[in-house]
């Protein structure tokens, strides 16, 4: 029971760890796909209105720009609809 014990354990942390870096690349491949001026940020023109909406709200300084900081507050939600 021990050896799969500690088999699960390992096949957990693998998966947590591509959770993880799939995360902090979500940032940088949003964007490699919309970032048009090169600014490292996303802006409500160079995002689909669809996802614009969801990311969009969390323009916390509403400066109009979601820098890296406020994309990565919603991680966890972007995907909800």
């Amino acid at each position: 029971m021990k050896f799969i014990d500690s088999i699960f354990a390992g096949l957990t942390c693998i998966i947590c760890s591509f959770l993880v870096m799939s995360q902090e690349n979500s940032f940088q491949d949003m964007l490699e796909r919309f970032d048009c001026n090169c600014n490292m940020m996303l802006e409500k023109h160079e995002l689909p209105k669809k996802i614009w909406h969801k990311v969009g709200s969390r323009d916390w300084d509403k400066n109009g720009l979601v820098d890296r900081k406020e994309y990565e507050g919603i991680i966890g939600w972007f995907g909800r609809e």
